[in-house]
């Protein structure tokens, strides 16, 4: 069971917990895709449109692309449709921590562009242990509600091989969630949850 630990996107561009990043990366050669419908905005959250794809690009190397809309129906050049944020992210795992040990990495969220509505630097050490993975972490972020600007943590618990129960801080709020995976054998030849 420890071996088969899940780890997957979570509402934000990178592999970790609901809001916060965890140490693991996406696995090399891998893609995943994920939507969301909230959108931090100002100093709470909206409703729109989070579309991620992050890909193991290089073993203990994850970059993410981000699209943030706020609806799809306006021409943002001639009139005003809220947020649109295309965005790009990576983190990376530091090879030489033996894995008996723990992970440890390092990423940036919304790196470049024009606008950076969510840049966010951070470092994030993660422990397994049995049925559980403890992560604790600091970051700097220019986001309004405070997400990743400051300590963050959480624990993730995976009684099941398809079933994860979290509970986080993201340095502004607690937040608590669950995680469901399809069984590998419900899963077509050759995909994964």
């Amino acid at each position: 069971m420890a071996e088969d630990f899940q780890h997957s996107l979570a509402q934000e561009p990178y592999t970790g917990l609901l809001k916060t990043p965890n140490a693991q990366v996406a696995d090399y050669g891998l893609a995943q895709f994920d939507f969301s419908n909230a959108i931090e905005r100002n100093s709470g959250y909206i409703d729109g449109y989070n579309y991620m794809a992050t890909a193991g690009l290089f073993p203990g190397l994850e970059v993410t692309g981000r699209i943030a809309t706020q609806e799809h129906d306006s021409h943002c050049f001639t009139e005003n449709c809220g947020i649109r944020d295309l965005s790009a992210s990576a983190k990376y795992q530091l090879p030489f921590i033996p894995k008996e040990w723990f992970d440890v990495a390092i990423g940036a969220r919304d790196m470049g562009g024009a606008a950076n509505n969510f840049r966010a630097y951070y470092g994030v050490i993660s422990k397994q242990w049995q049925q559980l993975r403890f992560t604790a972490g600091a970051g700097t972020s220019e986001s309004p509600l405070g997400q990743l600007d400051g300590p963050f943590g959480g624990v993730e618990w995976q009684p099941f091989g398809w079933l994860q129960l979290l509970a986080e801080y993201d340095a502004n709020s607690v937040n608590l969630g669950a995680k469901l995976f399809t069984p590998q054998q419900w899963s077509p030849n050759g995909w994964k949850n």
